[in-house]
C-alpha cells in the first residue's frame, strides 16, 4: 500500500469525524451525569472499524478488551482529532475520575497533555456545575436514586486529608 492511500483513508476519517462534530450535541446546562457518562456523541462506525481492523485483522472484534481498546483508541482519534471541542465519554470519565481519585491537577494536566482527558480546569467546571444542580434540585441524593421510605442510609468520614498533629497533641 502507498502512501497516498494511507493519506486518503486519513482523510476520509477526519472528514468523518468533523461531520460528527458539526451534528453533536453540547453538554446540557446543567450538566448531569448522564450526559457525563454518554459524552457528545459516539465515535463514526469508519473509524471503529477502521481500529478494530487495524488490532485484529478484520472487523470482527475478538474479545471485550478489544472492543475496549478500539472504543478507546477511537474516542482519543474524536478528542484530538476536533482539538477537544468534541469530549466523548471517556474524557470527560477520565478527568473527573482522576482528579476525584488523586486531587491532582499535575495528573489531569498531564494526560490532557496527550489527548486522554479534558483539561483540569474543563473539569473544575463540570464539577461546580454537578454541585449547582444539586443545589437547585434541593436535594443531594443523586439522580436515579429512588428515595424509600423505611431504608437508611449510613455515612462515614475520616480525616485523612487533614494534618491534624499539633503541638498539643
Amino acid at each position: 500500500m502507498d502512501d497516498q492511500s494511507i493519506k486518503e483513508a486519513a482523510i476520509y476519517l477526519r472528514s468523518e469525524i468533523m461531520s460528527m462534530m458539526s451534528e453533536q450535541d453540547k453538554l446540557p446546562r446543567p450538566i448531569n451525569p448522564e450526559a457525563v457518562m454518554s459524552g457528545q456523541g459516539e465515535p463514526p462506525e469508519s473509524l471503529l472499524t477502521f481500529f478494530r481492523t487495524l488490532y485484529t485483522g478484520s472487523n470482527v472484534s475478538s474479545s471485550e478488551k478489544t472492543e475496549r481498546l478500539v472504543r478507546s483508541a477511537s474516542d482519543d482519534a474524536v478528542f484530538v482529532t476536533t482539538r477537544g471541542r468534541t469530549k466523548p465519554s471517556k474524557h470527560l470519565c477520565m478527568g473527573l475520575g482522576l482528579k476525584s481519585l488523586t486531587g491532582s491537577r499535575k495528573v489531569v494536566e498531564m494526560l490532557n497533555h496527550y489527548g486522554h482527558s479534558i483539561s483540569y480546569y474543563t473539569v473544575e467546571a463540570i464539577e461546580t456545575d454537578l454541585a449547582t444542580n444539586i443545589c437547585e434540585r434541593n436535594c443531594a441524593t443523586p439522580e436515579g436514586i429512588h428515595k424509600v421510605s423505611g431504608l437508611c442510609t449510613g455515612l462515614a468520614s475520616d480525616n485523612y486529608a487533614e494534618n491534624t498533629e499539633t503541638l498539643s497533641s
